[in-house]
């Protein structure tokens, strides 16, 4: 056997082979925050990310999830959180930087009184292109968080095609904790709540869009507490829904690319092997 050449960039110091299978497209990024328009006047689209890819009357569509937050000062640390009761259906926290009950270190989100917050409220909206290269994003959000599971926004679509209709699965973020919601479309103009079919800690859920023998089957990751970590999992049902048969099927590797997490991304692909 030929000995593998040695890369230093590698963590096991060992050449990663390249295929054709994937480039990255000349193009990108192909939107950016600037192409956005935010949901409330007073916040600002911090990012776009993870989002949901599918073809609808010849269209490709993407559900982008939208990050948005107040411009940030040298004194404040705010963030945005659903409420019903507030104008436009948000409420900021705002929380003055000298708090000596303020925990903001991490920049993912902040602790103030013993209550914890993401540093930016995220939504689901839908994006449009002919050619599949140039999008063009709606001017108002297409799903915000609803609900006491819903409260720090809803992240990271994964889209099925099955039959005529999309099942979109995604993280819902609350003070209860992180899950997996799923609402079901067959326009992308009117939309069923099905609700969280996967409790904390959870997400990365991605639903196979043919059944598995009787069964329909998805990805999904679950987080251990002490024992176990952030790995990909399988899951079985009868209805799409109600979910069961778990098993651990890939793990994060000590010293790779993937040690920290691994996920699933899109529905999977049928091959012909």
């Amino acid at each position: 056997m030929q000995p593998q050449p040695r890369n230093p960039s590698s963590p096991t110091g060992v050449a990663v082979a390249h295929t054709d299978l994937a480039h990255r497209f000349a193009g990108n990024p192909i939107l950016r925050p600037s192409d956005v328009r935010p949901t409330v006047a007073g916040l600002e689209v911090a990012c776009l990310l993870n989002p949901g890819a599918f073809r609808y009357r010849g269209r490709t569509g993407l559900l982008l999830r939208v990050a948005e937050r107040p411009p940030q000062t040298e004194s404040m640390v705010s963030t945005p959180v659903i409420d019903p009761a507030a104008p436009g259906g948000i409420r900021i926290v705002a929380v003055a930087r000298t708090d000596p009950q303020l925990d903001s270190r991490d920049p993912r989100g902040f602790t103030w009184k013993s209550d914890t917050y993401l540093t930016t409220l995220s939504h689901l909206r839908l994006a449009w292109s002919d050619d599949g290269e140039r999008f063009t994003a709606e001017d108002v959000p297409t799903l915000m968080g609803e609900g006491s599971l819903e409260g720090f926004g809803i992240e990271d679509c994964r889209v099925s095609t099955i039959g005529d209709r999309y099942l979109l699965t995604y993280t819902a973020v609350s003070a209860a904790g992180v899950g997996v919601g799923c609402i079901e479309t067959r326009d992308w103009r009117s939309f069923r709540r099905i609700g969280m079919i996967l409790p904390p800690h959870n997400k990365d859920c991605a639903i196979f869009e043919e059944r598995v023998g009787d069964h329909w089957m998805c990805l999904h990751r679950p987080s251990g507490i002490g024992l176990g970590g952030n790995y990909i999992w399988t899951a079985r049902s009868p209805d799409l829904i109600h979910w069961g048969d778990h098993r651990c099927i890939a793990r994060t590797r000590p010293g790779m690319w993937d040690s920290e997490r691994i996920g699933a991304g899109a529905a999977p692909i049928r091959m012909p092997r």
